[in-house]
């Protein structure tokens, strides 16, 4: 007669290591395209900077890590000053990167997924 109670919480405690393996899976799936996310923003930040400023090369800031290069370049008053004072000279080259709209889409839309991935694990375990 206690054998169906044993049976019940082996099956039950083989269901939650099944969800959790899953769960798991799952999250290093978000992580991993959280941190290619990143990357992509860091590559996209790198070419905004040089681009704005030709005498800052690619090279000297690719290793720099993004929270330091959004506080170094980063100044909102200096960018809109920039953005009503700069001249428009094709021989220097564009105002910004050539592939910057679709870059920004695909970022943008990149951030969103694993927001809303996010938010459905959190609601996953809060309800287990």
């Amino acid at each position: 007669m206690n054998l169906l109670p044993r049976l019940k919480n082996i099956f039950l405690i083989r269901k939650i290591e099944c969800y959790n393996e899953q769960f798991g899976i799952q999250l290093q799936k978000l992580v991993t395209r959280s941190e290619e996310i990143k990357e992509d923003l860091k590559e996209f930040l790198v070419d905004c900077i040089s681009t704005m400023d030709k005498k800052i090369s690619r090279q000297s800031i690719k290793d720099t890590q993004v929270e330091v290069l959004i506080q170094r370049y980063y100044d909102p008053q200096k960018l809109q000053n920039w953005f009503d004072t700069c001249r428009v000279n094709m021989e220097e080259g564009l105002l910004y990167p050539s592939d910057a709209a679709t870059s920004v889409k695909l970022l943008t839309t990149g951030i969103k997924d694993c927001r809303k991935n996010s938010n459905r694990f959190t609601a996953i375990i809060m309800a287990n």
